[in-house]
């Protein structure tokens, strides 16, 4: 099931009020399996998109493993190759992808975008012996 989703459905406080305030920098939504977080960094000229995903009670991510890519436009942004995996210890997972300029980039919405961030994910419940993959696209806008 993949998504194009909007900044303001859900924003979720982070420790720096400063960028949970900003929803061009900031977006969050509880899914089935997880919440997930991306927030868009700047420090000095460098600047980050920072994936969070964080499993609710009950829920493993198995393998831990994200996989990250981005469409053509986007993928000018960010540094490094596209897609990639990022593969964590288990728990929550993070990964941070460096933009090409600070401010590069910005959380749009589906009706206005230049591309999106997909986000996979495969999440088991302890309960079932079942496992599911989660999938969402992101809807960014390049700053101009």
């Amino acid at each position: 099931m993949s998504r194009v989703v909007a900044a303001g459905l859900l924003l979720v406080a982070l420790a720096r009020p400063a960028l949970a305030a900003d929803p061009e920098r900031v977006w969050s939504e509880t899914l089935d399996g997880a919440t997930v977080t991306v927030s868009l960094e700047a420090r000095g000229r460098a600047g980050a998109v920072v994936v969070s995903v964080q499993p609710l009670k009950g829920v493993t991510i198995k393998p831990p493993v994200l996989r990250l890519d981005a469409s053509a436009l986007i993928r000018e942004h960010i540094g490094g190759a596209l897609p990639t995996t990022v593969r964590g210890e288990g728990g929550a997972m993070r990964a941070r992808l460096p933009l090409d300029r600070a401010g590069s980039l910005r959380i749009a919405t589906p009706d206005s975008h230049d591309g999106t961030l997909r986000i996979e994910y495969r999440y088991c419940r302890e309960a079932e012996t079942r496992c599911s993959v989660e999938r969402l696209d992101l809807a960014l806008k390049v700053a101009r």
